[in-house]
């Protein structure tokens, strides 16, 4: 009710005579008594009817009174509740959030009784591992001594290879060592290159290239630089030393491609994604048959990408080897995760829209996980649908020339096994090139 309406109201009361009342009759009943009222300015505040605030919605608090005739009086006028009161913006939305939190939580709890529950990337490594190992999108993790009969034959093949190439026997010709003494190469690293063994057929760097790489992954580590500094001054130039990319036609190259993120049609259900930080991808030259395949194959894939990830040529360029690093001594079940998580897509993107059909050639995705100085190679292969990573086998380091020279030829042996091995798997499989 507003105050114009009070005062109008008001006015409808009929007033007393200004002159003085006849005196009453002592027989008869006296009437009931009449409001008192008086408009002069100086009595209006105790006179008058109180009028009501513009603010309805106050609290229930009665005014202060200065008499208990005038409490009395306005108790008589005021005290009986509105029939129909003004709902208060204030009690309403109290109300409308109390409602609203019942039904969330009520929600919320039906939920969490009838889905599984998720995980962030706040959670621990460890909790998410765990949560990966139970759902059908992640994986699980062994090391390569469990489950052999697991490994296929061509994993078992390669990882041996790796193995002797990591023991050092054998593994420099002898007529470089003079480049290299005062290095602590052992003797038996070296062979007479004029009775070469069967696997004598890497390359060797200069011992410029090598001291630069020395140096730089120790100043890395002393100075306690970030991942970054690792990435582009120690990793990039000796993935580039192998996989080289320029002018000439190379089939195989690195990219560094820290920000490629997993295409939504094969992320993990529940569980955050994960990236990596280098790929190698097979490139075939322009105008070739592998090539044109790959470009139609992309039309009806999710997000018109030959990979699981749609980051600038990795669309269309197929993932052969991919690299997750950290800082020297990071969290190693971190990195184990972000890269079973990363080859859990991988597989679900060769698999797609093949109807239940199994890869009869790909039988394992290689990766490696880079550690400051440390390099180990780890493969996941794929198991009654899901995948499973094993670690972990050492391919050399950078914190010792011999270490600098056992890497460069591991990631030579797994240049020559994308080349040979897994492009014409993948060409079969994936591109359906009968002749591969």
């Amino acid at each position: 009710m507003q105050s114009s309406s009070i005062l109008a109201w008001l006015d409808t009361i009929q007033l007393p005579s200004t002159e003085s009342p006849a005196r009453a009759d002592p027989d008869k009943e006296p009437n009931a008594k009449r409001i008192k009222l008086n408009r002069s300015k100086s009595n209006v505040s105790i006179s008058r009817l109180p009028t009501p605030p513009l603010d309805m919605s106050a609290t229930g608090k009665k005014r202060p009174r200065t008499s208990d005739s005038e409490r009395d009086d306005d108790e008589t006028v005021f005290s009986q509740p509105d029939p129909d009161p003004t709902p208060r913006a204030k009690q309403y939305r109290d109300k409308l959030h109390r409602n609203k939190e019942t039904l969330a939580g009520a929600s919320s709890h039906a939920s969490s009784t009838s889905q599984p529950s998720s995980i962030s990337n706040a959670s621990s490594p460890t909790k998410q591992q765990r949560h990966a190992s139970l759902q059908e999108t992640g994986y699980n993790s062994f090391s390569f001594s469990k489950h052999r009969d697991w490994q296929p034959e061509q994993l078992t093949k390669l990882r041996t290879d790796l193995d002797k190439i990591n023991n050092g026997e054998g593994l420099i010709s002898d007529e470089i060592k003079s480049q290299f003494e005062g290095c602590n190469i052992p003797n038996f690293a070296f062979f007479d290159k004029d009775n070469p063994p069967a696997t004598a057929e890497w390359r060797y760097p200069d011992a410029d290239f090598v001291d630069e790489m020395l140096e730089r992954a120790a100043l890395c580590l002393d100075e306690g630089e970030g991942e970054s500094s690792w990435n582009v001054d120690v990793h990039a130039p000796i993935l580039r030393w192998v996989f080289p990319s320029g002018p000439q036609s190379n089939l195989l190259q690195f990219r560094y491609c820290p920000g490629a993120t997993i295409v939504p049609g094969f992320k993990p259900q529940n569980a955050p994604s994960q990236m990596v930080d280098f790929c190698i991808v097979v490139r075939p030259q322009e105008d070739t048959p592998a090539q044109a395949i790959i470009h139609d194959t992309c039309n009806y894939r999710p997000d018109k990408t030959i990979n699981h990830t749609d980051w600038g040529n990795l669309s269309k360029d197929p993932i052969a080897i991919s690299i997750e690093t950290n800082k020297h001594g990071e969290n190693w079940t971190k990195a184990v995760h972000q890269l079973g998580t990363w080859h859990s897509a991988q597989w679900r993107s060769l698999y797609y829209d093949r109807q239940g059909k199994p890869l009869s050639a790909i039988t394992f995705l290689p990766g490696i996980i880079v550690q400051g100085h440390k390099w180990m190679f780890v493969a996941t292969v794929r198991r009654n649908g899901k995948a499973v990573l094993f670690q972990n086998v050492a391919i050399g380091d950078t914190e010792t020339k011999f270490g600098i020279f056992k890497l460069l030829a591991s990631l030579q042996c797994l240049h020559r096994w994308t080349e040979r091995e897994y492009w014409p798997a993948f060409q079969k499989d994936i591109l359906d090139m009968a002749d591969s």
